[in-house]
């Protein structure tokens, strides 16, 4: 099956994107993560996202599945 050259070319630029956004995230977020400030404080962000975690419960939407006490994922 043939395809025309502009669905080719629009593939390839659409793949050319997604490599270009991929690395562009990675490389923030190795910048992040070697961060020396993010480092010394990584510890506390993660104390901090465990004891106010369950908070963020009162925004999940009461129609998610993990919201229903009778499906399996909820236990």
């Amino acid at each position: 099956m043939m395809c025309c050259p502009d669905t080719d070319l629009l593939l390839l630029a659409t793949k050319m994107f997604l490599n270009t956004a991929l690395v562009v995230l990675t490389d923030l977020a190795a910048r992040l993560l070697g961060n020396k400030l993010f480092r010394q404080h990584f510890h506390l962000l993660l104390s901090a996202v465990l004891m106010f975690g369950p908070a963020l419960s009162l925004w999940v939407s009461q129609h998610s599945i993990f919201a229903k006490k009778s499906h399996f994922l909820y236990r």
